[in-house]
């Protein structure tokens, strides 16, 4: 796995950047700690808001998974199997999603076939909203 840090720079800028533009240190440290704040008070920060469905989708797959780990229990008149299921064709839209968002896909058919998974985990997420508990 590669270190975002090297890759990246620090706050997404390159090192030489930050080397001649001393005060986006300053700039970023007060953006990032203030976004912090934010989700840790009210669960998401306006930098959240500025590109929502990236944002779910960055973190909604691995929540789902961990549910799908961890669950105590399932929907009534549905089976473990079933909800395992369901649980796993969510967490794929958002997957799918996320890669639809990023640009990932080349052609056009393949980009409207993963249009259509995203809207089949999207109809499952859905109709199984209120069952998304431990």
């Amino acid at each position: 796995m590669k270190n975002p840090l090297v890759e990246y720079g620090l706050f997404g800028w390159n090192y030489y950047h930050l080397l001649t533009h001393p005060w986006k240190i300053v700039e970023e440290s007060y953006y990032h700690s203030k976004w912090f704040l934010q989700r840790g008070r009210r669960g998401y920060a306006d930098c959240d808001v500025w590109n929502l469905d990236s944002y779910l989708t960055s973190w909604l797959p691995a929540a789902l998974e961990h549910l799908q780990r961890n669950k105590m229990g399932h929907p009534v008149g549905m089976t473990r199997k079933g909800w395992d299921t369901r649980l796993e064709r969510m967490k794929q839209g958002f997957i799918e999603a996320q890669k639809v968002s990023d640009m990932v896909y080349i052609t056009p058919r393949d980009c409207a076939m993963a249009q259509r998974r995203v809207e089949s985990g999207l109809r499952v997420f859905a109709r199984h909203f209120l069952s998304l508990w431990d």
